[in-house]
């Protein structure tokens, strides 16, 4: 900025009160200015969303005026830590202007924190904060910092339900390809885990496991089945087998004489108790098996994948 002062006055042998006064003028408005721009700064009132300031004595808002402001603790007045929303100041009292950032853009929720200095100058129409971070900046900080957590591959997981399609996870990062990964499947670690080991395939990774299996004769434990005589005489059948017994058949004759009968593997025969017959199927065969449910408790969240 330019300095008012005109060295040329007064003249030389005919200085006029009015020409020292006018300079003297100049300089103390330069002076002002300069100390508002260092020992000067005020300090902040009101809110961080409606920020007020004095200055002694106090400037008149005009083009390219420039301060600087001290932001002090206005977390109680404001209800909570930094701005949220776009934020004005008010000088001595007067208008409210609403502060950009030196791109002429908003300032974001958050910027305006305790223990800050503003320096601002007026641009005829809005308070401008020459050291703040330009959107354009701030934009390009965010996707550097995004594209170094999320490079090509990586996972990303959420359960904001807005990021529910590739394009609307591409439009909050601002960057790369997504798609969606892992549908209807938990994710296992790359390794050995002591019983399998787990490798990761090309591109999209090794799969496995089943949401529901259903049990063979093989998968079953031995165990046993228990059938009630025909009459009022005691019998049992046990088909839990043995090393050498297949089924074995415990019976009461009526006379409280107790014998038992054991089929052995090795026979195709049926013990001949003269009961009635009950047949078992132990392989499925006489009726619908169920498959079971062989998933963890889980809870569905959202896994998308940066492929490019």
């Amino acid at each position: 900025m330019a300095s008012i002062i005109d060295p040329t006055k007064p003249t030389s042998g005919s200085a006029l009160t009015s020409d020292v006064r006018s300079n003297f003028g100049n300089a103390k408005t330069e002076i002002e200015s300069s100390l508002r721009l260092h020992k000067d700064a005020a300090t902040a009132a009101g809110t961080y969303n409606t920020l007020t300031a004095s200055y002694a004595p106090s400037p008149t808002l005009a083009d390219k005026i420039r301060v600087l402001l001290k932001v002090p603790d206005l977390d109680s007045a404001s209800g909570g830590t930094g701005n949220t929303a776009e934020s004005t100041l008010s000088i001595g009292g007067g208008s409210a202007k609403t502060i950009k950032r030196q791109d002429g853009s908003a300032i974001v929720d958050g910027q305006i924190k305790k223990g800050m200095y503003l320096d601002l100058v007026y641009d005829g129409t809005n308070w401008i904060w020459l050291d703040s971070v330009s959107s354009v900046v701030a934009e390009d900080i965010k996707i550097i910092t995004l594209k170094a957590l999320y490079p090509t591959q990586s996972i990303y997981i959420t359960a904001n339900p807005a990021h529910n399609t590739a394009g609307n996870v591409a439009t909050f990062f601002g960057f790369g390809t997504w798609a969606a990964h892992g549908e209807g499947r938990i994710l296992v670690g790359v390794g050995n885990n002591g019983t399998n080991t787990y490798a990761f395939g090309a591109g999209t990774g090794t799969t496995g496991g089943n949401d529901n299996v259903t049990l063979t004769t093989e998968n079953m434990a031995p165990h046993r089945h228990q059938t009630a005589g025909d009459d009022a005489n005691e019998q049992s059948i046990d088909t839990r087998p043995t090393a050498t017994t297949f089924m074995s058949v415990t019976g009461d004759d009526g006379d409280n004489s107790r014998g038992s009968y054991h089929l052995a593997r090795s026979s195709l025969g049926e013990p001949d108790i003269n009961r009635t017959s009950t047949t078992m199927d132990n392989d499925g065969g006489s009726f619908t098996q169920t498959p079971v449910d062989n998933r963890s408790a889980f809870q569905v969240v959202y896994m998308w994948r940066r492929t490019a």
